[in-house]
């Protein structure tokens, strides 16, 4: 979106547009080439696949995470 398109746009709005269009022209963020991107993504595992050996490899430690869902 560009400025002139953005006629009711708040103050705080304009100057996100700006500053969007700024990350455009530099490349930044989901702007980045595919290697940049590729570099920040993060490798998550949905599914353990040997449950009992998790449990017994991680006995006694903390583990940070978010529990998603009880059943």
């Amino acid at each position: 979106m560009y400025l002139f398109e953005c006629i009711l746009c708040s103050e705080s709005q304009a100057l996100l547009i700006q500053l969007e269009d700024a990350a455009k022209a530099a490349g930044k963020g989901k702007w980045g080439s595919p290697e940049e991107i590729a570099a920040h993504v993060r490798d998550i595992k949905w599914q353990v696949d040997n449950t009992r050996h998790f449990v017994e490899s991680n006995k006694n430690k903390e583990i940070e995470g978010m529990v998603h869902i009880l059943l």
